[in-house]
């Protein structure tokens, strides 16, 4: 198992890149840091190579990436544009090799947020044929793995419960294209967590966070019920706290070392 910690709810503005987190995050023992990849986007060398280097100097890894697209680059609706998504993932996918991320995960809400001209059905149809005929072909060749992030309800109007996003995997049937669970979403859309169950053979990734997007307090008991569950099932891919800043790093320490003791063989 690693444990990961996304930098882009504990920025200001959120979703910057935050190597000033990169301290917390390997004091704290993660084994990665998880960026928000669209600031890789039409990056200069010079910048990009500096990030590299403070990856390295925290004896740090990349492995996974979140916020695969920005809202300007729309996934559905009219001004979706397969030759725009196709651009910026020939611009970004080389410096991700780089990095050496492995899976990329596919949330970004108002990406693929559709609007009153398009019915769910129709919405659906185009983000299929953008995952299987732009996405999936370059990511693949770059040896990444695509992991769908279900949202909660206020979030987006696509992919909006585990099952649902387990349901876009079946019709994808696609080795390059999985399933992540954050527990976060689940969680505010009150979904069961028989839910984990029934997808567990396609979770590649699990997002944890509490309400709030706050670190998790030792009472949250829906959280570490679904790490059960998790460990239990024998999960032993990556996991990523993708949280606001912590409110102490004596806290995050505390419910981490739970974490790890949970999700570990002997605990």
């Amino acid at each position: 198992m690693k444990y990961g910690y996304c930098t882009g709810f504990s920025t200001s503005p959120y979703f910057k890149l935050g190597l000033d987190l990169l301290d917390m995050i390997r004091k704290q023992g993660f084994d990665y840091v998880e960026f928000p990849l669209m600031n890789f986007s039409n990056m200069k060398e010079r910048e990009f190579a500096s990030v590299l280097e403070e990856v390295k100097r925290h004896n740090l890894t990349s492995p996974v990436a979140c916020n695969f697209f920005p809202g300007s680059v729309k996934l559905v609706g009219r001004e979706m544009d397969k030759g725009r998504i196709a651009a910026y993932l020939d611009e970004i996918l080389p410096k991700l090799e780089r990095l050496g991320i492995e899976k990329i995960i596919l949330g970004s809400g108002p990406a693929r947020t559709y609007g009153p001209d398009q019915t769910r059905e129709q919405a659906l149809d185009q983000f299929i044929s953008v995952i299987e005929e732009v996405i999936l072909p370059r990511t693949k060749a770059f040896g990444i793995v695509v992991c769908i992030e279900p949202f909660e309800r206020t979030y987006c109007n696509l992919i909006v419960s585990v099952m649902e996003g387990m349901d876009l995997v079946n019709a994808i049937r696609d080795p390059g294209f999985e399933l992540m669970i954050d527990i976060y979403h689940m969680l505010s859309n009150e979904e069961s967590l028989d839910s984990i169950r029934k997808c567990f053979p396609h979770i590649k990734h699990v997002h944890i966070a509490g309400p709030d997007r706050r670190v998790p307090e030792l009472n949250d008991n829906y959280i570490y019920r679904a790490l059960k569950i998790l460990k239990e099932l024998g999960y032993d891919e990556t996991m990523s706290y993708e949280t606001e800043l912590p409110k102490s790093q004596e806290h995050l320490a505390q419910i981490f070392k739970k974490t790890k003791d949970l999700m570990s063989p002997t605990g």
